[in-house]
Parts: structure tokens; sequence; C-alpha cells
């Protein structure tokens, strides 16, 4: 007799959250034990390959196939409502004064404003 191989369905299902521990109790039994265990475990693997992700040259994952998100507008940017502008290191920009910007670094608390504003424009200075 020739050996039988375990059929997958077209539309295989997740099935691993219902696969039952198998007991010291329980009979070896190919047929009611193994069999309905290797199937469940076989069309679950079958599932996730057919539902993993395709990734594109640079391992990102491809625009088609990402959900439909509700993300703030990129116009949005630095308004109430929006998210913040950030700096080229990747922190939040705080204040614009002309051509300096300070930034808030999260690893580290800010130095009082009087330690960083030059001289002229310290309030009372």
């Amino acid at each position: 007799m020739a050996d039988e191989k375990y059929i997958i369905p077209k539309n295989p299902a997740y099935q691993a959250e219902d696969i039952r521990k198998l007991q010291d109790n329980d009979p070896a039994s190919a047929t009611n034990t193994f069999n309905p265990l290797v199937q469940k475990i076989l069309e679950s693997i079958a599932h996730n390959k057919k539902h993993k992700a395709e990734l594109d040259a640079t391992g990102k994952v491809l625009k088609d196939q990402l959900p439909e998100m509700n993300f703030a507008d990129l116009n949005d940017k630095g308004m109430p409502g929006g998210f913040a502008s950030l700096d080229d290191t990747g922190k939040v920009r705080l204040l614009s004064t002309g051509e300096r910007e300070l930034t808030l670094s999260l690893a580290k608390p800010l130095p009082p404003l009087a330690q960083i504003l030059p001289d002229e424009e310290k309030p009372g200075v």
C-alpha cells in the first residue's frame, strides 16, 4: 500500500488554538489521535504561509498588503491634533528661535531655560 499524504485544503484554517494537548492515557492511535493532530498542525502552518505578507527589496511590507490605517495627515505636522515635527536627530522640536532650535531629549531633562539662552534673550538681563 502506498503511503498516504495529508491533504491540505485550498483555504486552510488556523487551528492551533483548537489543538488539545496529548495526555499520557490517550490511546496511541494513528487514525484517532495522531493524524487529526498532525492535520491541524499542518493546516495551521499552511494558513500562516498563505497569509504571510510579502516583502519588497528593502525588507518592508508591500503597501497594498497593509491594512487601512487612520493616522494624522502629513500636512498636520506641528498642528493641534497632528503630530510633532522632529529635528535631524529624531528629537521633538520644542521652540524655534530663528536659526536655532531647542530640542527635547527624553533621555535626560532639559537645563533651565536661563542657561540655554544668550544673555540678550534672558529675562531681566
